[in-house]
């Protein structure tokens, strides 16, 4: 299949996947970044160490605490940036969005090296989630830019 062909199947999946789901899958990615960031600032927190004595997340404990913080404040800015409705929130929840694709990418790039190269669903899991994340962010893009040249037409 043509390469032209292949962008202009893969645009039209892209639209027909998040034609009205971009606003749950910026929630449901604030949770996820929320809890995901809470468990670890939690635990560095109460000193317990126990979660990196997990196989799966010891590739984890080299993690700074300031990281899993600036990963919380990324989930809170996708909660503030979905509340609103304008272009400038829009294009702040898209960039999160594709921010977040990209640590959800390294997280589960750290569960696959976690146990020397074996697939393990949490690597599946969080490498799904990381290209939905970042289609969703592309798609609110997109569509904003729209929005704009509409706006600016109309002016």
């Amino acid at each position: 299949m043509p390469i032209k062909c292949t962008m202009l199947q893969m645009s039209r999946f892209r639209v027909w996947l998040f034609l009205y789901a971009t606003r749950i899958i910026e929630f449901v990615n604030g949770c996820f970044v929320v809890g995901f960031s809470l468990v670890f600032i939690l635990d560095i927190l109460l000193g317990q160490s126990k979660l990196y004595a997990m196989g799966s997340y010891s590739s984890f404990k080299n993690a700074d605490g300031l990281l899993w913080v600036a990963f919380l404040i990324l989930g809170i800015l996708q909660f503030a940036a979905m509340t609103f409705y304008s272009t400038r929130s829009n294009k702040a929840s898209g960039l999160v969005l594709i921010i977040s694709s990209t640590i959800w990418a390294i997280v589960a790039a750290t569960f696959f090296s976690s146990r020397g190269g074996v697939i393990t669903t949490g690597a599946i899991t969080y490498g799904i989630w990381s290209l939905v994340t970042l289609m969703a962010g592309y798609e609110i893009l997109s569509i904003n830019k729209k929005i704009e040249s509409v706006l600016s037409k109309g002016a």
